[in-house]
């Protein structure tokens, strides 16, 4: 027996040959852990396994390169009965390569102590690391959701040569992209060339087999005639017209099978109209005298028949098994027609600018210069844009400081003198010329002093807002003599006479008309004295969305009542 001592312990070998076994063992394994511990730290293992092949590796890039090429691999998506083909890179797969390098780098030298772990580490099969561009993933998978999702169609029914037939529902298919980009990357990790993406279908509310089921019952229902009662008299509806009929209503997601409701109302509304030729009602006349009732002719009241009814009778007669329908006669009472007259007189003249301002954007007034005393308006306290009538409170305003010399016709305005600016305001509605005089004087003064006119309404804080009412005061006091001295208000009423847009009141009267126009947005207004021999007025009207021939109406009415 041989004994021999290592590291301070004895080990006892039966003979020589088990001692050269076990120093060749330990060599071995000196010898490999040597090896292990030359291969440097900082390179991959020079031999392993890339894509599951060997390779000799030399260098971290060829590792890179060769699992890059995974990424041009097309991989098959299907879903639905479709195929969409992406290569891996399309899909935003990108190679993470610091942390796929790092599985074919050696272990630490400690590790390698271990006998043949380089060995375990080059036949292990390391995975490649990729990482996902979520955006990319999703567009793609979106892309198919658009194509794939479908609502679902409920069953209908349509005719065909008198013949109901059914037309097939559709399921509604849903794919749902999250769930999808999970599968997709779960593939490529698993390095298959194709992957089946779940979608899930939705049944429509109507299918086909209920519909068809539901139309038979209602079919077979069908009498060969129909017969309609109205009083002593019947109709009878034939079979084929009510198969064309045949429609139905989803009722809490079942179908409810019935007449279709327009194409019955359509006969039902036919034949209530023939049979109301005869039992017209006639109209009952009531005669309107300045807006109260003068007398009544009473008419008579007709009948007819109630085809909303009829239509529910059809029907509830089908579900019943029925041949035979009443229809439901009704009264239909007299219409009523009115007859509206006026007298001339106040009283009636306000009736007539109510029946006309009535439902409209239109403001009047009408004021007696003298003898009579008629004031009558309707609407002429609404505030309205005064467009450029608010240019008669303007004109007043220099006159009056011209009288008391605080300006003169001949000061300059924008390169002209106040006389031929007033004339541009009035005559040709020159807004330059007005905005100047204005700004000169103060926009609120001018107000001011039109308000203390009795002008009460004028709101110019914001824009140029004011009433019918506003509007009638410098023509009714230019009229009367009441404002400025006699050469002043001849100067302006001379102006008024000359103003150049007369579609609207001076077309409206066979006299002189002195007035300003308006118009802005919609809005057309006149303000103007009538020189009606013995009987001058003043009549104003505001329009919004009306035309100047409304006006020109306007005033033949009015003069039709008051003259």
């Amino acid at each position: 027996m041989l004994m021999i001592n290592i590291g301070g312990r004895s080990y006892r070998f039966k003979n020589k040959r088990d001692m050269i076994f076990v120093a060749s063992v330990v060599g071995t394994l000196v010898f490999i852990v040597g090896l292990q511990q030359l291969i440097p730290a900082n390179k991959p293992l020079p031999f392993s396994r890339i894509n599951g092949s060997f390779h000799t590796i030399g260098s971290e890039q060829e590792i890179t390169d060769e699992y890059a090429k995974r990424l041009d691999k097309v991989i098959s998506l299907k879903a639905g009965g479709q195929t969409y083909n992406y290569t891996i890179k399309d899909l935003g797969i990108s190679l993470e390569s610091e942390s796929t390098v790092e599985q074919y780098m050696p272990e630490s030298r400690l590790k390698r102590l271990i006998p043949f772990s380089v060995l375990t580490q080059v036949f292990s099969y390391p995975e490649p690391v990729y990482t996902s561009n979520k955006r990319t993933l999703d567009i793609a998978t979106a892309a198919i959701a658009d194509e794939l999702n479908t609502k679902a169609e409920n069953a209908s029914i349509t005719i065909d040569q008198s013949t109901v037939k059914i037309l097939e529902g559709k399921e509604a298919v849903i794919f749902e992209p999250k769930k999808a980009t999970f599968s997709i990357l779960e593939a490529i990790n698993q390095d298959l060339d194709e992957v089946t993406l779940k979608t899930q279908t939705e049944e429509p509310d109507i299918t086909t087999g209920e519909l068809e089921s539901a139309t038979r019952e209602f079919v077979q229902k069908l009498p060969e005639n129909l017969t309609i009662n109205v009083e002593s008299n019947s109709v009878t509806l034939p079979v084929s017209t009510m198969i064309t009929w045949v429609s139905f209503i989803p009722q809490n997601s079942k179908p409810v099978v019935r007449f279709d409701e327009s194409m019955a109302q359509e006969y039902a509304d036919k034949l209530a109209d023939e049979y109301s030729q005869a039992r017209k009602p006639t109209a009952t006349t009531v005669s309107i005298v300045d807006g109260i009732e003068a007398s009544r002719i009473n008419g008579k009241p007709g009948q007819n028949i109630v085809a909303s009814d009829l239509v529910a009778q059809m029907n509830e007669a089908i579900q019943n098994n029925s041949s035979m329908v009443s229809a439901r006669v009704s009264d239909v009472p007299s219409p009523i027609k009115y007859v509206r007259s006026y007298t001339k007189s106040s009283a009636g003249l306000q009736q007539l600018i109510d029946s006309i301002t009535d439902g409209k954007s239109i403001s009047i007034r009408y004021v007696d210069i003298y003898d009579r005393g008629w004031d009558v308006g309707s609407r002429h306290h609404v505030m309205s844009r005064m467009a450029s009538t608010y240019k008669m409170f303007v004109s007043y305003s220099v006159l009056k400081r011209i009288e008391t010399g605080s300006m003169r016709f001949s000061d300059n305005v924008n390169g002209l003198n106040i006389d031929q600016c007033l004339q541009k305001i009035i005559i040709d509605s020159n807004n330059e010329c007005a905005i100047a005089l204005a700004e000169r004087i103060g926009w609120q003064t001018v107000a001011a002093e039109g308000r203390a006119l009795g002008a009460t309404d004028l709101d110019w804080s914001k824009e140029l807002w004011g009433t019918a009412n506003d509007a009638s005061i410098i023509p009714i006091k230019l009229a009367r003599g009441e404002i400025l001295t006699k050469e002043h208000r001849d100067y302006m009423l001379d102006l008024m006479q000359r103003q150049r847009f007369r579609s609207g009141i001076p077309a409206g009267t066979p006299y002189t008309v002195a007035d300003k126009v308006g118009f802005i947005d919609g809005w057309l207004n006149d303000a103007a004295i009538v020189y009606v021999p013995d009987r001058p007025y003043v009549l104003v009207v505001y329009t919004r969305g009306e035309s100047w021939t409304v006006i020109a109406e306007i005033t033949r009415q009015v003069e039709a009542l008051a003259l």
